[in-house]
Order: C-alpha cells, then structure tokens, then sequence
C-alpha cells in the first residue's frame, strides 16, 4: 500500500467516525426515522470494518515478510491474526452511536476515491489481499473489487481469505447478498473453523430471511473460539434479536411458517425467502436480490 492509499483510508475512517457521532446527535433529536437507523447502521459497520481491516493488513504486511512463492497449505488456510483493535474501536462506535444519514454514505463513497493498487512489482498473497480491501472502499464500481478477488482465486482457488472476503463484498451491498452464497460456502468447505466465513454466512442468511441457518452459522461461530472484534461485529449488527425477530414473525403466519428448503438444496433464484415473506404480509415489500446470469 503506498503511502497516498494509506492516507486516503485513514481519512475515510476518521471520516466515517466523525459523521456517525454527528449523527448520533441527529437520531437522538429525532431527525433521523428507525427504518433508517437500522439500514445504514449495517452500511456503516460494513464500511468501516472494511476499511480498518484494509489498514490492518496493511501493517501486517509491513512487520512480517511473505514469500513469493508460497505453499499452498499456508496460501489457503487463514492465520489467526491479532486483534483488530481498531476494528473493535470502530465496530463500538457504530453499536454506540447507531446510524448515518443517506447522505453522509453517499459523501463517504465520494470521499472514497483514493487510488487503485498498481505497479509492476509482483505482489505477494498478503498483499494482493490487501489490494483487494483497498479496492473495496476505492473502486468506482463493484466488479472492479470481484476482479481483484478474482484474479488471486486463479492462482489460490482455495484460498479461504479471498472467498471470504469477496463473499463479504457482495453481503455488504445488500443487493448483492444473494450472489456471495458460492464464495461463502466454498470458504467454509476449505477451512470450516475460519469464523470470519461464518459471521459473514450468518448476516447473508439473515438477510435472505433464512433464520434457522442463520441461527445455525452464528452456534458454529460461538464454538470457533472467535476475535472479540468479530464478536462486536455480531452484536454491532443486533443479529441474534433481528434472526430471532424474524423467525416469530414468519411462524406468526401459517402460509409461510416454517424453514424453507436449505440453501444448498435450491436454485439459485430460491435462495432469497423475502418476498415469500413480504408477498405474506410478515415485511415489507424489499427489493429482491439479483441472481448471476
């Protein structure tokens, strides 16, 4: 990461910081509706543990050399790394001080428009990696970060990192939830215990209105032993309570009470159960997530 990228995240973070204090202010007078609290709040906590993870692995990068050629049992296997202190820092906040306002997210997204990783020195995992994260905040659009993700998944297809993290992506951008579903369990089918893929499948499975799954992912998750961080990211997003919410609600109606069919088991277009629910007057009616063509 050369130093203007680096300078561009850190001005993003303390960027994303300031505004949600700001905020804080604005949903406490009563300027700010709940429908909006809860949204942009995950758009929030999404935003800034990307940004700080870019940062951290950045660092890691700087203290520990990584070879170029590099086995592929420690290419695709994750490390536990140390804790993301400012990650924890960030996901507090976000918990503490709840949501932005659309507007400050678009200006976030404005301000995000530092430079794409280049140059003709060949990079090593960690830092590709690390690309991909900055790419993920910078990037004028989507594809440019799947590309990124991409092109390590050609030469590490297992790299349990890289599908996690691209598969967090597409989560991230609710739209998109539905189409990180084959990154995702292809990252658990290569390394089961990384909790980072569970927390991610967890808050996917929610969102595709899949409780029991979801509830599923997060007991995986408990037993794994997981960073405190990851576990704020749980609760930074209130997932047990909107899982649990979810499932009351859903099994309050009998047309649709009940798990669906599992994920694993469906088309591709079946895997998102939230119109099903909103057709049945359990949400309200939501945009559907697009399928790959």
């Amino acid at each position: 990461m050369t130093d203007q990228q680096r300078s561009s995240l850190e001005e993003e973070r303390d960027f994303l910081l300031r505004s949600i204090e700001d905020l804080d202010r604005e949903f406490e007078a009563g300027d700010l509706d709940e429908g909006d609290y809860r949204t942009l709040r995950d758009d929030y906590t999404a935003r800034a543990a990307s940004v700080l993870h870019a940062l951290d692995e950045d660092a890691t990068s700087n203290k520990e050399a990584t070879s170029a050629d590099e086995a592929p049992t420690e290419a695709d296997v994750p490390a536990r790394r140390p804790p993301w202190r400012t990650i924890g820092i960030a996901v507090a906040v976000c918990a503490l001080a709840g949501l932005a306002g659309l507007g400050v997210a678009r200006a976030a997204g404005d301000r995000s428009s530092g430079e794409q990783a280049t140059g003709g020195v060949a990079q090593s995992l960690g830092q590709q990696l690390t690309s991909c994260l900055i790419l993920s905040q910078t990037a004028d659009e989507p594809v440019q970060v799947l590309e990124c993700y991409d092109a390590i998944l050609t030469e590490h297809p297992a790299n349990a990192e890289a599908l996690t993290y691209k598969g967090w992506f597409l989560v991230s951008r609710t739209p998109l939830t539905a189409l990180a579903w084959d990154d995702l369990a292809e990252a658990v089918a290569v390394a089961p215990d990384y909790p980072d893929a569970r927390v991610f499948r967890a808050i996917a499975l929610q969102r595709m209105c899949r409780p029991e799954e979801a509830l599923a992912e997060l007991e995986v998750f408990d037993s794994l032993d997981p960073l405190p961080e990851m576990t704020s990211l749980v609760e930074a997003f209130a997932l047990r309570d909107r899982i649990a919410d979810l499932q009351a609600a859903r099994d309050a109606v009998p047309e649709v009470a009940g798990a669906p069919t599992p994920i694993d088991e469906v088309s591709e277009d079946e895997r998102v159960q939230c119109d099903a629910l909103a057709d049945a007057g359990v949400l309200e009616p939501i945009e559907s997530a697009p399928t790959s063509e």
